[in-house]
Order: structure tokens, then C-alpha cells, then sequence
């Protein structure tokens, strides 16, 4: 299952209620630094610039991208991308990308082998959470929301998703039953035997 939507979505939240029914998450890797609770390895791998630069370099990942960002008054360059692994047939997994990320995921694993699922959220609830992760940034943010308003049109969007979610509010019930609904379709769309 590839997760995608704009920043703040829900995205992680279900990410996690997924691996509840034994998903694996792949993890991206980023430059950026870790935010309050964030995990390395688990949210992300945090990895200095240069070394993202490195493996780029080495043709590692499978995506990438630079965000010019001003955090803290001061101007820096952030990567996110995803580096090329061999999963494994015999297990479900799932991930977190945008969808420049998306297209060239299912490019590189064939699209019958990808579930993409939308997390739609209105901007102001989207906004909200992101105050409440802690370490928000007023800069940053305007700049995640103009990305998000240029990265996620309409027509892309229209052709790589598969199903889509309105996650509206954090109460606690809903992500349980998205969880629930999305192991269901993987079932289904790629005939595991699981119940």
C-alpha cells in the first residue's frame, strides 16, 4: 500500500494502525532534522546531507527530491527520497510517499504490485495538527503547503490513486476502521488467503 497525500493528512497515523496487520513500513530516508517524537528508522532514516548526496550519487534510490527551505531563520536544503531495497514476495508492505514519489515507485515495482490510497484533510485540521507535532515552524509550513498545492493536482492525482480516505479529525475510532478497510481491499486486489 502506498500512502500519499498532502502534509499532515493522516498518513503516519494509519501507517501505523497498518502495521498492525503485520505491514511493513518502508522507510524513506531525509536530511531534515528529526522533529519532537520522531524515531530514527522507524519515521525516517535521518542521515547527514552529504551522505544523502552520496547515495544519490551511487544511483541508490529509487526517488529523491530537494527542498529549499529557511528553518529557523536560517536557509538550508532538504532531501527526502527512497532508496532501492528487494522486498519480499511473501510479505505486505506499505509506504509514504508524494506523488512524484508514487509515479516512480510503482515505475520501479510494476503497478500491479501497488495499492495507492489518497489521505484527504482539509487545510485547516492539516494545519492544526502540525502545531501540535511540536517544532512548528511558520516558514516551513507555508512552504509545505505551497508544495503540496503544486505537487497534488488533480489530474496526477486522478491517475495513480486507487482508493481514497477523508481523514477529517484525529478520533481515535476512525483510524482502527481505515486500517481495517484497506487491509481488507489489499486482500482482495492481490488474493492473500489471509481472513
Amino acid at each position: 500500500i502506498v500512502l500519499t497525500g498532502k502534509s499532515c493528512s493522516g498518513k503516519d497515523s494509519v501507517r501505523e494502525k497498518l502495521e498492525g496487520y503485520n505491514f511493513n513500513n518502508i522507510v524513506s530516508y531525509t536530511s531534515r532534522p528529526a522533529r519532537i517524537n520522531e524515531i530514527n528508522g522507524i519515521d525516517y532514516h535521518f542521515v547527514e546531507r552529504d551522505t544523502f548526496e552520496q547515495m544519490i550519487n551511487n544511483n541508490e534510490m529509487i526517488e529523491y527530491r530537494a527542498y529549499n527551505t529557511l528553518f529557523l531563520n536560517k536557509p538550508d536544503t532538504w532531501y527526502y527520497g527512497l532508496r532501492k531495497d528487494t522486498l519480499d514476495t511473501n510479505k505486505k508492505y506499505v509506504v509514504i510517499l508524494d506523488l512524484e514519489g508514487t509515479e516512480n515507485f510503482i515505475k520501479y515495482y510494476g503497478k500491479k504490485n501497488c495499492f495507492v490510497v489518497y489521505m484527504c484533510c482539509p487545510k485547516s485540521e492539516r494545519e492544526r495538527r502540525a502545531i501540535e507535532r511540536g517544532s512548528f515552524d511558520r516558514t516551513e509550513w507555508n512552504r509545505r503547503v505551497s508544495a503540496d498545492e503544486k505537487d497534488f493536482k488533480a489530474k496526477k492525482l486522478n491517475k495513480l490513486t486507487d482508493f481514497t480516505v477523508v481523514n477529517m479529525s484525529d478520533d481515535i475510532n476512525d483510524l482502527p476502521k481505515i486500517a481495517k478497510i484497506l487491509n481488507r481491499i489489499y486482500i482482495e486486489k492481490f488474493d492473500n488467503k489471509e481472513n
